[in-house]
């Protein structure tokens, strides 16, 4: 049977719930369409950028029309899949949640396993399949893995140590594969929660993809400690000249006791968007705040809402940083995954995860999330609480 098919018809709990998302949900899509046309005046002058990016916009509007049509079905289709690949990495940043779960007990996803997710993610219409890990390049079919899934655009945050010579040219045959280099900002602060010299290694990736002609960007952890450094306007302008498009603006998440005081305080998220859109003017290019932005679109996208998490096993959990699932897409489709009672409990109860204080609103609020879930689902927990 075709993935995107079923033989079970929904609910009309699901119906509901479906239509409760599709409030909203033109407005995601209108913000998508918005990023590629943004897109669009960067590769002005870049004839083998722009060809590319006009079939990856068709591609996006078909998924959409594609996710509003199981809306009505009754199918809540997130246009983003975040998928950590792998937990392996030849790093080990300081507060990087990866090592805060236990995915390791069981072997990760077979690249076959992966493909299949891939391929069942393109006929269900989600735009984006973001690739992390650990550092997803560790995987060395992946690029295998995506050259096969060109109706998606695959954001890729990596280190950039493993952006070697044939990797970039492996990436110039596939512009629908977008890099996303980790750094920190200044010096001082990407050395220090990324190892010695980080910094200057980073900076000479970023020189051998713009010389590539490959669009890419860079993402860049905020916290308290690096606040000041991240809304000085020569960080962005610094990477913007060496060729950087996107900026990935993330805020730090205390997935680690004792750091709680690293999250930036809503005064100073305000501020960090009036950084960006000022940015954003002064240096034109994709620039996203996460979760900042969410706020838009009534708060909190996990759950499906906007996107989901597939962890290195195939669990399927409500978001990076909350470490619960209750099906494993390696042994169910994708569609009877996002249909997941753990997913509608969670949105169902999206108006009580109280976002006011910033952050990860499922991980400010697992206590809470863990009960909401022991009342509806079995479910495991990969993580601490």
């Amino acid at each position: 049977m075709d993935p995107s098919e079923s033989s079970t018809p929904a609910s009309s709990a699901d119906t509901g719930r479906a239509a409760a998302f599709g409030t909203f949900a033109p407005l995601l899509d209108a913000s998508i369409a918005g990023v590629f046309s943004s897109a669009r005046a960067l590769v002005r002058g870049r004839p083998s950028l722009v060809i590319p990016l006009v079939r990856m916009a068709r591609r996006s509007q078909a998924a959409a029309a594609t996710r509003a049509r199981l809306r009505e079905e009754g199918l809540v289709v997130p246009p983003v899949l975040i998928v950590s690949v792998t937990h392996r990495c030849n790093l080990r940043c300081r507060g990087c949640y990866a090592h805060e779960h236990t995915w390791e007990r069981a072997p990760e996803m077979s690249a076959s396993q992966l493909l299949a997710i891939l391929k069942e993610a393109e006929s269900l219409g989600v735009s984006f399949v973001i690739l992390a890990g650990g550092e997803p390049l560790a995987r060395t079919d992946l690029l295998s893995l995506t050259r096969q899934v060109p109706g998606i655009v695959f954001p890729l945050f990596t280190n950039g140590l493993l952006l070697t010579g044939p990797v970039i040219e492996e990436l110039k045959g596939q512009r629908h594969v977008v890099p996303l280099v980790s750094i920190e900002g200044t010096r001082e602060d990407t050395d220090a929660r990324r190892g010695e010299g980080m910094h200057e290694r980073i900076l000479s990736v970023l020189g051998e993809l713009d010389r590539a002609g490959i669009l890419f960007g860079v993402s860049l952890t905020v916290s308290r400690k690096n606040l000041l450094s991240i809304l000085d306007p020569q960080v962005v302008e610094d990477l913007y000249l060496r060729g950087a498009r996107i900026f990935y603006f993330v805020e730090y998440v205390a997935m680690h006791e004792g750091t709680d005081e690293l999250e930036i305080t809503p005064d100073e998220r305000a501020r960090l968007l009036a950084h960006i859109g000022a940015m954003r003017t002064a240096h034109p290019g994709i620039y996203v705040a996460f979760p900042g932005d969410e706020e838009r679109f009534g708060g909190c996208l996990s759950s499906g809402r906007g996107f989901v998490h597939i962890n290195p096993v195939g669990g399927l959990e409500p978001c990076p940083a909350a470490p619960f699932t209750d099906i494993n897409v390696t042994s169910s489709s994708l569609r009877a995954a996002l249909s997941s009672p753990m997913l509608a409990a969670i949105r169902d109860n999206h108006a009580v995860l109280d976002e006011s204080q910033g952050g990860c609103a499922l991980w400010r609020n697992r206590k809470k999330v863990a009960a909401i879930l022991d009342a509806v689902t079995d479910y495991e927990c990969t993580g601490r609480l």
